[in-house]
């Protein structure tokens, strides 16, 4: 290698590796070859070769010492211990601290209290408590971000496993191709490419809300309706391949789960009515969401 980067990097380090194209953040974890292997914080981890490299960045996270803790320690060795006279009078002061205080307010008098003076309570019983008030747990039976929470490949599964198969048609058991890879997402930004299976691997860009699952990442192969903008290339209704029947069932639940979900679902129908222009499922489930689209634009129109 032109840099020895083993000698600069520790495994676990954060790195921060701008190439030509993009950076990329995350752990190091080894030198591979002509390769920095990191690790995102989603557990992907990227091979960046080293010719691309332009410039990289070691995040160093400085170690909590004891310094401070000895120093306080030295401190309290240097002071003098009290003499018992002291002592005495501070409990003493406790002590007169901690009586109660006898006499009233006259709230007829107007008083001024300075920081440090006792004020008299006639009655502590009358206060009313501060105690914040417990906010009652909701039933949620999958919390956000909780390994509870059944991925959408894992809810397709179930609802396929309680399905009678006899009496899906045949020809809606064939497989959807893929037509491409995801190549790259940059999750701050909330977009990626996805590098069509063509001669010349066209690179079409993507926005996440295009994705029907939020778990597909890069290498994973995925069906997509390709189209174009004054900026270049771009993909929508991104899913992952499977039987037609499949991805009927991920176009209802999306439609029973994210509102507004016609620019997701009618990409993805008017892929697999390309693969497949003479099936009648994809046919059927087409117009109906062009239907709910079309009753959707009216409604909101008229509301306008």
């Amino acid at each position: 290698m032109k840099n020895d980067f083993a000698s600069w990097l520790t495994p676990g380090q954060s790195v921060l590796i701008v190439s030509k194209d993009r950076s990329f953040r995350g752990t190091f974890q080894a030198v591979c070859g002509d390769y920095i292997v990191l690790e995102s914080r989603r557990g992907d981890q990227h091979f960046i070769r080293e010719e691309l490299i332009e410039s990289f960045t070691v995040y160093n996270r400085r170690e909590k010492t004891a310094t401070k803790e000895i120093e306080v320690i030295e401190e309290e060795d240097l002071q003098p211990e009290a003499s018992t006279e002291t002592t005495q009078s501070d409990e003493e002061a406790i002590e007169s601290l901690l009586s109660p205080l006898e006499g009233s307010i006259d709230k007829d008098k107007t008083y001024i209290y300075k920081p440090g003076d006792r004020i008299p309570l006639p009655n502590k019983n009358q206060l009313k408590s501060h105690t914040s008030k417990q906010q009652k747990a909701g039933s949620n039976r999958y919390p956000r971000n909780s390994a509870d929470k059944p991925t959408l490949s894992e809810i397709l599964d179930e609802i396929e496993a309680n399905e009678d198969r006899s009496i899906i048609p045949a020809e809606d058991l064939l497989l959807v191709r893929p037509a491409g890879t995801i190549k790259m997402r940059e999750n701050m930004k909330k977009y990626g490419f996805i590098e069509a299976f063509d001669e010349e691997k066209t690179n079409y860009w993507f926005p996440f809300n295009a994705l029907t699952d939020e778990d597909l990442s890069v290498t994973d192969e995925v069906v997509f309706c390709k189209g174009s903008n004054e900026k270049g290339y771009t993909a929508s209704g991104i899913a992952s391949p499977g039987t037609i029947h499949r991805l009927l069932l991920l176009v209802d639940h999306i439609l029973k789960t994210r509102y507004y979900n016609f620019p997701i679902v009618l990409p993805l129908l008017e892929t697999m009515r390309e693969q497949y222009p003479e099936n009648k499922s994809i046919q059927d489930k087409y117009q109906e969401v062009k239907e709910r689209q079309d009753s959707y634009s009216k409604r909101k129109n008229s509301a306008e």
